[in-house]
């Protein structure tokens, strides 16, 4: 059964989430938001990185505005940067 589940997300699009690397980086982004684009692009999974950088960037947001948007636009074009503007906003 493992290893048919390992063959599926070996074929999958998305890269299967390292819940524990995902903590990880949250809080590293918690502690050093400024570093998040840094932080965030070890994760593998498009969808972690993508709210590991939003986090960063609404943290980012209380101190350099400016910065928290550079690191929006670093997302792609989608939800993720839509969501990371918002919460910038």
């Amino acid at each position: 059964m493992h290893l048919l589940l390992s063959i599926l997300f070996a074929c999958a699009d998305d890269p299967v989430p390292d819940p524990a690397a995902y903590a990880h980086a949250l809080a590293a982004v918690d502690a050093a938001p400024a570093a998040a684009a840094e932080l965030c692009g070890t994760l593998r999974a498009p969808a972690l990185r993508g709210d590991c950088l939003t986090a960063g960037a609404e943290k980012l947001a209380r101190q350099d505005p400016d910065a928290a948007a550079a690191l929006c636009a670093k997302l792609p074009i989608g939800l993720h940067r839509d969501e990371c503007g918002f919460q910038v906003a």
